[in-house]
C-alpha cells in the first residue's frame, strides 16, 4: 500500500505534505491506509483488501508478476494493476478524496497549514496521467509547496 500512494507517486506530495506540515508521523500514515475502514473509505479498503488477497496467493504458490482483475489483465507488480483497474473506472477522484480525508484525520488537530493539504491533492491528482486527457492542466496553489516544506 505504501508503493501505490507513495511511490507510484500517486499521493506523494501531499503525504510529505503531511508529513513535514500537519505533524503526521512517517509510521503512522502508511498503517492508516491498511487500516482504512470500508465505511469511511471504501476504495481504500478495496485496494487494501486485493493486495492481501494477492499475497496469500503467492503464499499459496501463485506466480508473483500476473495478476487479472476485473477483466483487466497485467503481467506487472500489484500496485500497477490496482491503479490501472481504478483509473480505468474512473474512480481515480474518490481515490484521492479518500487519500484528503485519512491523511486529514491523521492531521495534528488545529493544523495551521491543513490548506496546504488541499492543494497538494489538487496539484498531485492533476500530476497523475488520466486516460483520455489531452490537454494541458494548469493548477494554482496559493504558495510554492516546496518552499513551504524546505521552510518547516
Amino acid at each position: 500500500m505504501a508503493a501505490l500512494v507513495h511511490f507510484d507517486k500517486l499521493v506523494q506530495i501531499p503525504i510529505i505534505v503531511a508529513h513535514e506540515l500537519l505533524g503526521v508521523s512517517t509510521a503512522s500514515s502508511p498503517k492508516s491506509f491498511m487500516n482504512a475502514g470500508s465505511a469511511r473509505f471504501p476504495l481504500l479498503a478495496e485496494i487494501r483488501d486485493f493486495f492481501d488477497d494477492f499475497a496469500k496467493q503467492i503464499q499459496a504458490g501463485a506466480p508473483n508478476m500476473s495478476i487479472r482483475r476485473n477483466g483487466l489483465a497485467s503481467t506487472g507488480q500489484p500496485t500497477n494493476t490496482s491503479s490501472s483497474s481504478f483509473t480505468a473506472e474512473g474512480r481515480m477522484q474518490q481515490f484521492h478524496d479518500e487519500c484528503g480525508a485519512l491523511l486529514r484525520s491523521l492531521a495534528s488537530k488545529g493544523a495551521a497549514n491543513i490548506d496546504l493539504l488541499d492543494e497538494a491533492l489538487r496539484l498531485n491528482h492533476a500530476l497523475v496521467k488520466q486516460p483520455g486527457e489531452n490537454e494541458d492542466i494548469t493548477v494554482s496553489c496559493s504558495r510554492d509547496l516546496l518552499v513551504s516544506i524546505a521552510a518547516s
